[in-house]
């Protein structure tokens, strides 16, 4: 059987198509590149999906510690904000090695924020709806739900405030 046309690999092909062995086909599928090879866990830049999470536990400990930055109940883990112009991609999921571009997340708003690409604020109740271009407000007062849409970030937050303020009173 044929040697892998990756210089140093003796594995066999795992196909003639592409003249790579079974771990090469595999990284080409996952990275687009049969040389790069990413640690489990490890340190610096070249690691995986896995070992970015571990990384962000490490720095900012346990994500129930926090509040959801969407809508403030008990968070439960941690969810990438899409910000890091040096994203990686590992089997179709986007993930940064860097803490600072990972918020704490109730489960439900970060299924939501990964489905819809509803992008979350500075201030608190505030978040950014990318597919319509425009701030969102998500207030719930007692059985009240008060949901509506800015132009801008600051119109959206100075409204959240004022319905914070009167719900306080």
């Amino acid at each position: 059987m044929t040697e892998c046309i990756i210089p140093d690999c003796i594995k066999p092909q795992k196909t003639r198509k592409t003249g790579l062995c079974s771990m090469h086909t595999a990284r080409v599928s996952r990275h687009g590149d049969p040389s790069i090879r990413l640690k489990i866990n490890g340190s610096g830049e070249n690691i995986g999906y896995r070992a970015a999470h571990n990384r962000v536990d490490q720095a900012k400990g346990d994500a129930e510690r926090y509040s959801c930055v969407d809508c403030g109940q008990v968070a439960s883990e941690w969810s990438y904000t899409n910000d890091d112009p040096a994203e990686k991609i590992e089997h179709g999921l986007r993930y940064s090695v860097d803490p600072q571009f990972y918020v704490a997340r109730c489960r439900r708003c970060h299924k939501r924020y990964d489905r819809t690409g509803i992008y979350t604020s500075r201030y608190q109740g505030v978040a950014f709806e990318k597919d319509r271009n425009k701030w969102r407000v998500w207030f719930q007062d007692g059985q009240r739900i008060i949901r509506r849409r800015f132009d801008t970030e600051k119109e959206a937050a100075s409204y959240y405030a004022s319905l914070s303020t009167r719900a306080s009173r």
